[in-house]
């Protein structure tokens, strides 16, 4: 009898080891693409792992969906056929729901059908055993919206001091105000069903021993990121800072209550040190420069143009003549004092030298 069990125990082994990739197994994680909190004009987006267990051949995927009255806001973002490359044990794909601004409130259900079979059988013997999974689908749509997010990542990269030309006297202000700050990237997911952004992010920034605060700023003017989604936001201050290193405390807000704090060094470095890993300020310090020059040069051409020269010195002196209005009586007393002084200097001239003459005599 053990005998028997052995032969068969070894037969099932050996079926199963025989057994082609076909017939490997085929799942998904997570088997749902639910959300509960939509409002109309939301758009979600979750990822489904594709999961199987041999990766020995490319396989064909086909998605079928089916969900009555909202299969025009759905869409795999891979397409409803694609290629699983042999290799690739899980394989995400993304689905997306974009809900219809006049969509009504309620509760949407339906599925997604994958099937995956592969391709090199279908190519040679015109058939092929598929596999397939299923995602179920639970959509609910209500007018309540609220707000809120998680940070998940928070970096301080390093920059270097502004070269030439953003650094040449007279513009060197404008341009470090606009283009020498600290920035701080932020990965958030927003968790609401409306846009989200953090109220406010302060900054204090103190040198290396914390003993000495060097500045301290706010950012409110955060870029809000769609519902459901996460993305890479920044908040940047101008920096008074020189070639150093630092320590930042970082705190951001939502609404008045502080949510995260960081302590994180970065540092400031000679202008041009950095190479590949400067920020990039992109084409607007040149545009903004370019239209300083192209002003200036219009200005002038417009000043040589209409002579303003000759006219901007006839309004000084219709300037002039009405600003002396209020001062004239001052004036002529001025005038007349002086005139009495003179008179009264050349007298005493006179009756000095006929002084001189007399002695003389």
């Amino acid at each position: 009898m053990q005998n028997k069990l052995k032969l068969i125990f070894v037969l099932v082994v050996l079926f199963i080891a025989w057994c082609p990739g076909t017939h490997a197994g085929f799942g998904i994680s997570p088997p749902y693409f639910e959300n509960s909190q939509l409002v109309p004009g939301s758009h979600y987006e979750q990822v489904i792992t594709l999961l199987r267990s041999s990766a020995e051949e490319d396989l064909q995927a086909e998605v079928q969906i089916k969900a009555p009255k909202i299969e025009k806001w759905l869409k795999v973002e891979q397409g409803n056929s694609f290629i699983i490359k042999k290799g690739l044990l899980q394989v995400p794909i993304k689905i997306i729901a974009d809900v219809p601004k006049d969509a009504e409130i309620g509760e949407y259900k339906g599925y997604i059908n994958i099937r995956v079979s592969p391709i090199d059988t279908v190519q040679k013997a015109g058939v092929s055993i598929a596999l397939g999974a299923r995602i179920e689908i639970k959509l609910t749509l209500t007018n309540v919206v609220f707000s809120n997010f998680i940070v998940h990542l928070v970096s301080v990269p390093d920059f270097e001091l502004l070269g030439r030309p953003w650094n040449w006297p007279f513009i060197s202000k404008l341009f470090n105000y606009l283009f020498y700050r600290i920035r701080i990237a932020m990965d958030i997911e927003n968790t609401g069903n409306t846009k989200t952004a953090p109220t406010k992010v302060h900054i204090d920034v103190y040198d290396l021993t914390e003993t000495k605060l060097l500045q301290s700023s706010d950012d409110k003017s955060i870029e809000k990121i769609d519902s459901f989604t996460t993305r890479t936001v920044m908040a940047d201050f101008p920096a008074k800072l020189g070639v150093g290193q630092y320590w930042s405390n970082i705190k951001i807000y939502k609404d008045n209550d502080i949510i995260n704090t960081y302590k994180i060094a970065f540092s400031v470095s000679p202008a041009g040190t950095l190479g590949n890993r400067a920020p990039d300020l992109g084409r607007w310090p040149w545009i903004i420069l370019s239209s300083i020059g192209a002003i200036l040069l219009a200005i002038l051409i417009l000043l040589i143009k209409i002579k303003i020269w000759k006219h901007a010195f006839r309004l000084g002196r219709l300037l002039y003549k009405i600003l002396i209005i209020p001062f004239r009586p001052v004036l002529r007393l001025v005038i007349r004092q002086t005139n009495r002084l003179k008179v009264s200097f050349w007298k005493w001239i006179r009756s000095k030298a006929k002084e001189y003459d007399d002695d003389d005599k």
